[in-house]
Formats: C-alpha cells, sequence, structure tokens
C-alpha cells in the first residue's frame, strides 16, 4: 500500500501551505486508485472565500466542488476524490476526535477507504501520510513524488481535437460531475430532524392541513419555505429529490428510493408550514433540515466544518 504524488499536486500542495504559512489551511486529493496504490494527479486549494486562521479553517464549499468537476474534465481518465489534506499546528501530527469524524465518513465513499494527510511545520516541513479504513483505523503510509511512477494513461490530457469533438458531437460525457455519493439517506436525514424537533399535535388543524392545496397561494408558500433545504440536499447532501403534489399535499421524495417520501402542507391560522412523515405531524420552517445537519457540535469548530457536502453524517466534522 503507497501513495505516488505527480509532481505537480505536491508542488499545489508546498505551494498552498506556503501561502498560508501562518495559519492552518487543507485541500482535497484527485486521483486515481489501482493495485493498492493512490495516484494523487492533483491536490485541489480550498478556495478563495475560506476561513484562513491560526487554530481555525473551514473551506469554500461551493469552491471546491466547482473545481473538482473543471480539473477532472481535462483528464482522459477518469478522477476520482481520494481524500485530503490539512495543516496541524507544531508538532501534532495524530488526529483530532472531530477529524476522527471527518476521516471516517471519507473511508465510507469507496471500498479502498480514503487517504488523509497531515502537515506540520516543526520547523521544517513534514507530511505525514495515512490509510483510513472502515470502520475507522489509521495506518502510516510511506508516499512518493515521481511522474514516472504512475501509469501511462492517468495523467494524460484531453488535447484540442479531444475537445473540438466533443463540441462539435454536442457530447455531454465529458461533463460528467465527479460526484461522491452520499453517505446518508433521505429517510436517515428526515428521522434526525423529526427526533431533533419532536413531533407537533395537529389533531385540531386537521381539516386546515388538509384543505391547505385548495389556497390560491399554497404552492408559492411551501415553494418559498422549502427552497433552501431542497437545494442544500441536492447540491450538498447529493439526494436525486422530486416534488410533487400527491392526495392534499405537495409531496418531496427520494427518486432512488420512492418510499422515503414527506408531505408538506400549512396551518393559515398559525402561519405555519408542517410536514407529514410516516403519519405523525411536524412543525417546519425555512432551512430546517440545512441548520439541523449543519449545526456542528458544541466546542467543534474548525477544520472541514464546512466541507459536508461530501460526506453528511451523524457525527459533524471539523477540527
Amino acid at each position: 500500500m503507497r501513495v505516488v504524488f505527480s509532481e505537480r499536486a505536491f508542488i499545489e500542495l508546498l505551494a498552498e501551505t506556503y501561502e498560508k504559512i501562518s495559519t492552518e489551511t487543507g485541500g482535497v486529493f484527485l486521483g486515481y486508485y489501482e493495485n493498492e496504490t493512490w495516484y494523487i494527479v492533483e491536490c485541489l486549494d480550498p478556495g478563495p472565500k475560506s476561513i484562513f486562521e491560526v487554530a481555525y479553517f473551514e473551506y469554500d464549499e461551493k469552491y471546491v466542488q466547482h473545481l473538482i468537476n473543471k480539473v477532472a474534465r481535462i483528464y482522459k481518465r477518469n478522477l476520482s476524490l481520494l481524500g485530503l489534506w490539512h495543516r496541524h499546528p507544531g508538532s501534532f501530527d495524530v488526529f483530532s476526535t472531530t477529524d476522527d469524524g471527518t476521516n471516517s465518513k471519507y473511508a465510507q465513499l469507496a471500498p479502498q477507504g480514503a487517504i488523509s494527510a497531515l502537515v506540520n511545520i516543526d520547523p521544517k516541513f513534514r507530511l505525514t501520510m495515512y490509510h483510513v479504513s472502515n470502520p475507522l483505523r489509521y495506518r502510516k503510509i510511506q508516499y512518493e513524488v515521481n511522474d514516472a511512477m504512475f501509469p501511462r494513461d492517468i495523467l494524460c490530457l484531453h488535447n484540442i481535437d479531444d475537445y473540438i469533438s466533443f463540441i462539435n458531437n454536442n457530447d455531454k460525457e465529458i461533463f460528467k460531475r465527479v460526484n461522491v455519493k452520499p453517505s446518508i439517506t433521505f429517510n436517515e436525514i428526515i428521522s434526525r430532524v423529526c427526533k431533533t424537533i419532536g413531533e407537533f399535535s395537529g389533531e385540531k388543524y386537521e381539516g386546515e392541513i388538509l384543505q391547505a392545496v385548495k389556497d390560491e397561494d399554497y404552492y408559492d408558500i411551501i415553494s418559498d419555505v422549502t427552497f433552501d433545504d431542497l437545494e442544500f440536499l441536492a447540491n450538498d447532501v447529493r439526494l436525486n429529490l422530486n416534488m410533487q403534489k400527491e392526495y392534499n399535499f405537495i409531496c418531496l421524495l427520494d427518486k432512488d428510493d420512492n418510499e422515503a417520501k414527506i408531505y408538506f402542507s400549512y396551518i393559515r391560522s398559525l402561519k405555519q408550514c408542517v410536514f407529514i412523515y410516516q403519519n405523525n405531524c411536524y412543525k417546519y420552517r425555512k432551512g430546517l433540515i440545512k441548520d439541523i445537519l449543519s449545526e456542528p457540535p458544541k466546542k467543534a469548530k474548525g477544520f472541514l466544518n464546512n466541507i459536508r457536502k461530501f460526506f453528511i453524517g451523524e457525527d459533524e466534522s471539523n477540527e
């Protein structure tokens, strides 16, 4: 088991470290796994809107996902998200408890697990590379920097003729996103939300709940209130969702699991949106799901707090 950096990827890591020499920083590894080897082709920076402090770091998550897909498109071979790295203060070259949560989520994304690296400057540059398996277990592994060790096709870029052909033939295959499968299902998310907020006794409002769909502005109300969460679930958690009218409700369902669904309604007398899940009623407000999933644990600020789009899970992760 080994890690091989392209010279470009390792320089990218060094350049990011140097640029943020006085603060924490990090990045993600993009490449290919083959024959017990992680080939790191690119080491992508965390983005211009990241937060860099001496003991605190957050990714510019929208930028990272954008950059992953932009960079992956220029390579002939499909690249994957292999893992991540970040800098630790001083000589602290082991993972914190909150790092454990982050690394655990990455390890669940592929059968071979993931890689995670720590940079220290104590006072010289030092990189410690780990393999992360599922269930969570760390193993230090060696790394090398050598383009000559890459299988020939991994570092090959699409050439001009390739892209002219894509354009002329309207070939959309090249524009496939480098998606990371969600590590939590829609049902698990809604179950967690319901457990957090508690059931609402809506029996005396049953008539309003059932008749809400007949109000002229019902669809506008539901659309406005649910928009932020739908965008979050689709873009960040990467669920494949759909909204449709079903019975007397607006139904939100998972296209990949038609049994996973919730029903939205509105109690006009209370000016309160609600949703029905497994025959129970719950109050709903704008951004509720995103807020619950994004809420960090107490005293758990720092690294990777906002890169959850790659691995939403029960334990929030940062440093």
